[in-house]
């Protein structure tokens, strides 16, 4: 089996799910689209500190 070099996944409410199931196809490279819902959230999650680590850059 090829190796996937990227996967796009849109983070909603919806299929975060997709994210832990494309880690089975091992590809080289993920790319996160994060949506309103995710950012907006309370939670601070390691995607959310990384992606307000670079706005303020």
């Amino acid at each position: 089996m090829s190796q996937i070099p990227h996967y796009f996944i849109i983070l909603s409410e919806h299929n975060i799910a997709e994210y832990r199931a494309c880690l089975d196809l091992r590809p080289q490279n993920v790319h996160l689209i994060v949506t309103g819902w995710i950012a907006g959230k309370k939670r601070t999650h390691p995607f959310q500190k990384h992606a307000r680590a670079k706005r303020t850059i």
